[in-house]
């Protein structure tokens, strides 16, 4: 009967525990030895290996969430610096556009005061041409008087076929360019 199952009859005694125990080959002063031991064990790795690798976790962690905060705050930096760059383009663009408008109408200001000039200056030297030319004529009408008259002295003096007197001659002369005249 034992011969058959050992377990059972095991099983069937007093105290299971120990009678599992034993069929197993544990024995109570090892076990707890064992367990003495675990908890050694694990006491010693919690304060020098889980502790340490723990902390060393948890900084990382920080770090990363420092790191994680501090470029979500260099996003919003860039994002305003990009605005404040985009409103400074936008008042430089505006301001060039002003400066460009006054330098056209200063050019036009310009433009129009050297065209005035222009034209005043041409009109002077229109008048001084005309003078030049009324007085070159006026010139050139006396010297042909003056021709003329001595012309109608000399055809005076062949015609008549004596010599004129100095008198004669201005009075011949007076009478030729006061005819001419009117």
């Amino acid at each position: 009967m034992l011969t058959a199952e050992p377990m059972y009859f095991i099983l069937l005694g007093a105290n299971p525990a120990a009678d599992v125990a034993a069929a197993v080959g544990v024995t109570w002063h090892k076990l707890i030895a064992q367990i003495i031991i675990f908890i050694l064990i694990l006491a010693v790795l919690k304060k020098f290996a889980f502790g340490p690798i723990g902390e060393t976790l948890e900084k990382r962690r920080q770090k990363i969430i420092q790191g994680l905060e501090e470029a979500h705050k260099a996003k919003l930096a860039l994002a305003e610096a990009e605005a404040a760059r985009q409103k400074i383009i936008q008042e430089a663009n505006e301001k060039a556009r002003e400066i460009v408008e006054q330098a056209n109408a200063s050019a036009d200001a310009i433009s129009q005061k050297k065209i005035q000039e222009a034209i005043a200056q041409a009109e002077v030297i229109l008048q001084k041409a005309q003078q030049a030319a009324a007085i070159d004529r006026e010139h050139m009408l006396n010297e042909l008087r003056s021709e003329i008259g001595n012309l109608v002295v000399a055809t005076t003096a062949k015609v008549i076929g004596k010599v004129l007197t100095e008198e004669d001659r201005r009075r011949l002369i007076e009478d030729t360019v006061s005819t001419l005249r009117a």
